[in-house]
């Protein structure tokens, strides 16, 4: 019997006006690719997920890669194949999860049980208690299980949705897991709310290696791990560990992970994180690792007020660049922050996902703790604020509106 395997990541590929025409159009029209035929190819290319298998279609070059929920099936194969590719052809599309189904013609060997990487890592070392922001992505994704195996009442759809974006503050594999899990439990459900949802849940874990959740992931959540109390607890705990130390274990961390960090690369230090995969035992060593290092550097004086101006206008080393000078007078101009640069009539989901934009912008290694002492807010309100903004119709039309302010001010 033939394996269905879903292709994903077609936008970032194919013409949008292609895609258009695929997935609006019938199965046998002219726009179809249904029937067509595909390789499937691991991609040596991609240095942060080693099961990352492309599909390359005929005199199109490469249109989309194996969702990671089957690559990893599909990689083994391809490993232990005498052919560097396995045959497929398209057989449908997801019209939710905007991805191609495919039809595997190659044998492919049977699956093993999920579980979680472990790489024999010595973590004896410090590891914070578990931070707040997986402490409700365990919530949410508790919520959504009780609700399909019945065991909680049924909820709308807003709301199933809402709980679902909670789950990927959590980028381990235990989590990653139980939304596989719930995802097929959604499927198999007798209500056809649940089913259709399954496929939303689907789409949300295709994506969930996107630049854009990565980002948002590195600028919001990892920046309220490094200021939570969770971290200050550990830091207060372990008094006795050097910058020099600190910097030899982020250095050492496996798959050269910590060499990312070192580097500045933050983003490609959480992606790269994400994709291997590892428990969320690991994953709180790594991260702790990384707090502390940040934590200690900036007690000795060789952190972010090393790219300080003269002048200082917030008495903030990292609000005292020239780019945050920029986008500050812009701010100001358009009247949401005063001569002081406190904010103006903003809300506090408004405040929290000002700031949530500006730490991607600026690059803030802590904006909930320098913005909380800029606005003599507490950091944990405004931080939280981020979040409540997202599900805020009107938030998030001051988000576009920001958006607009800070890409003009930015070109200029």
């Amino acid at each position: 019997m033939n394996t269905q395997m879903n292709i994903v990541g077609l936008r970032h590929h194919v013409a949008p006006q292609l895609l258009t025409q695929w997935f609006e159009n019938e199965p046998n029209s002219e726009f179809s690719l249904y029937e067509q035929p595909l390789c499937l190819m691991r991609a040596h290319q991609c240095s942060q997920d080693e099961h990352a298998v492309m599909a390359v279609g005929l005199g199109q070059g490469v249109v989309g890669y194996v969702s990671r929920v089957d690559a990893r099936r599909c990689a083994d194969a391809l490993r232990q194949s005498a052919t560097p590719h396995l045959r497929a052809r398209v057989v449908g599309c997801d019209k939710v999860r905007r991805s191609l189904v495919v039809e595997v013609m190659d044998p492919l060997p049977e699956s093993e049980p999920d579980r979680p990487v472990d790489w024999h890592y010595d973590d004896n070392g410090p590891v914070m208690r578990l931070p707040e922001c997986f402490v409700c992505a365990d919530h949410d994704l508790m919520w959504l299980e009780m609700i399909a195996g019945g065991q909680a009442a049924m909820v709308s759809e807003e709301q199933l949705e809402q709980l679902a974006m909670g789950t990927i503050n959590d980028l381990s594999a235990d989590a990653t897991l139980r939304r596989k899990k719930l995802a097929e439990t959604m499927a198999a459900s007798s209500d056809p709310r649940l089913r259709a949802f399954s496929s939303r849940l689907w789409a949300l874990m295709d994506h969930m290696g996107s630049d854009e959740l990565m980002e948002r992931w590195t600028h919001e959540v990892l920046a309220s791990i490094l200021e939570g109390k969770a971290m200050r607890h550990c830091r207060l705990r372990y008094p006795e560990l050097t910058l020099d130390e600190l910097t030899d274990r982020v250095r050492n961390m496996p798959n050269g992970l910590g060499r990312d960090w070192l580097a500045g690369d933050r983003v490609e230090f959480v992606r790269r994180m994400y994709y291997q995969q590892i428990s969320r035992r690991q994953m709180m060593h790594l991260l702790t690792l990384v707090s502390m290092y940040e934590w200690c550097k900036a007690d000795t004086g060789t952190g972010e007020g090393m790219g300080s101006l003269p002048g200082s206008a917030t008495g903030i080393p990292s609000l005292d660049t020239a780019q945050a000078r920029t986008l500050f007078d812009a701010l100001q101009t358009e009247g949401l922050l005063d001569k002081r640069l406190q904010p103006v009539r903003l809300s506090v989901a408004e405040r929290g996902m000002l700031v949530g934009i500006l730490a991607r912008r600026l690059k803030l290694t802590y904006p909930w703790r320098d913005f909380g002492k800029l606005w003599n807010m507490n950091s944990e309100t405004l931080r939280k604020g981020c979040f409540k903004a997202q599900d805020q119709k009107q938030s998030l039309d001051f988000h576009d509106r920001l958006k607009k302010l800070l890409d003009a001010c930015e070109k200029c």
